[in-house]
């Protein structure tokens, strides 16, 4: 759990699965899950070296040997590779930090950030996925070609033909710069298939009914419960 987490709600749908025990952990305990997956940050500079002070860059890589996944999402993918740059000073005054070495990209980051809505396919599960990126900073292959995660075929509403993320051991070490992609059934049961095959197990069709909106549908409720929403909107003048 990295102390300043952002999108907490990208994993809702994945903690819904019923084959599926999601936990949010400050620090190793030595067990090794089927996947360790780094979250996204509102200061991944900040929280890598806060992951590293609490010990994780070992036990991630001992994970790796010993057949599990690691998977970084947007800040997640950027702490996963070997460097981060930040010569403007963006999130890190020092210049950057050495990332954990499992991805060969290096990010560097830049003031504009890149906010747009993206679809594609997972390209090891063949999956389609969609979902958002926000992100300051791009990340490029540290030494020759890095396989991507996702092939992008739309983004902001415009075709594309985009690469996006990269992995690596056998594609059980991947990251991806899109948010929100374990929302959608068809990815989401395609993921947790593969953890189930590392274990020899059978796999598992369909997947738990989620609604992404279902979070934010309850905090409208109450507010409209609680709240004089009439007297607000005629304050406002809507």
């Amino acid at each position: 759990l990295q102390p300043r987490m952002a999108n907490f709600t990208d994993f809702d749908a994945l903690e819904a699965e019923p084959d599926v025990r999601l936990r949010y952990c400050e620090a190793p305990d030595g067990t090794i899950p089927d996947a360790y997956i780094l979250p996204g940050t509102k200061s991944t500079v900040a929280d890598l070296r806060r992951l590293k002070q609490a010990g994780w860059a070992g036990p991630l890589g001992k994970a790796l040997e010993r057949g599990a996944s690691v998977v970084g999402i947007c800040g997640g993918l950027q702490m996963l590779g070997l460097h981060i740059a930040d010569p403007d000073g963006v999130e890190a005054p020092s210049g950057g930090e050495e990332g954990l070495g499992i991805l060969p990209i290096r990010t560097r980051f830049a003031a504009a950030k890149q906010t747009s809505q993206v679809r594609g396919v997972h390209l090891d599960s063949g999956a389609e996925v969609e979902g958002y990126e926000i992100h300051q900073g791009r990340s490029e292959a540290a030494a020759g070609p890095v396989t991507p995660a996702l092939r992008l075929s739309e983004r902001g509403g415009r075709p594309c033909r985009d690469f996006d993320g990269a992995r690596a051991f056998e594609g059980r070490a991947w990251g991806t710069y899109v948010h929100g992609l374990f929302d959608r059934a068809e990815f989401r049961r395609a993921f947790v298939n593969g953890l189930r095959a590392a274990r020899g197990w059978a796999p598992l069709s369909g997947g738990a009914p989620y609604d992404p909106h279902y979070e934010l549908d309850r905090l409208a409720d109450h507010v409209g419960a609680h709240v004089d929403m009439d007297r607000i909107l005629d304050l406002a003048g809507i």
